[in-house]
């Protein structure tokens, strides 16, 4: 499914010994490639025991780069011990018009030590494990009906109406198939 291909990528990338290193040039260049060898995500992060921002690739400006209230929650539980991949629903980036999700998982050191925790963001605009999805809900959707995506806390992911999304959806219920499956 979509949410298990990036828990296992981002766990993957968590995996590499130099996201440890204190040189952020070679962070960077990490998380560079990264990117070009995982092309699921957009964005990744590297955040400290402080909750700072200390790598990014794909952020610009980097100075301004932040973490949403989600991913923080995330974050902090990563850092507290849970070693599980999690994954969040956030707001669309500038000029896109679906949801994008987080991937957050601990980097562990040699002695299994929480170190640091790795962010990766994906777009469900342009990630092509969601273009399925994408079909599917444009088949669903007509004159009369709207096919929408909502997540588990019922944030509208993926809406034609972009104005609703990260917005709570209060409508009817038809069918509803959990994002997770997807």
């Amino acid at each position: 499914s979509f949410l298990q291909i990036g828990q296992n990528e981002i766990g993957y990338l968590a995996r590499d010994p130099a996201l440890l290193s204190d040189d952020s040039v070679e962070l960077i260049a990490r998380l560079s490639i990264g990117i070009k060898n995982i092309p699921y995500f957009k964005q990744l992060l590297i955040v400290n025991p402080d909750g700072e921002i200390i790598a990014g690739y794909n952020i610009s400006p980097f100075a301004n780069a932040q973490t949403n209230m989600r991913e923080r929650l995330g974050i902090e539980l990563a850092f507290g011990g849970f070693l599980a991949p999690q994954s969040y629903a956030i707001d669309p980036s500038e000029g896109e018009k679906m949801a994008r999700i987080s991937f957050i998982t601990p980097i562990l050191d040699p002695d299994n030590q929480i170190k640091r925790v790795l962010v990766g963001r994906t777009s469900l605009d342009t990630n092509p494990y969601s273009q399925p999805i994408l079909s599917i809900l444009q088949d669903l959707s007509d004159e009369k009906n709207v096919g929408i995506l909502v997540d588990d806390e019922l944030n509208i992911l993926i809406h034609p109406d972009p104005q609703k999304v990260m917005t709570i959806y209060t409508g009817g219920v038809i069918l509803i198939i959990p994002w997770m499956w997807l």
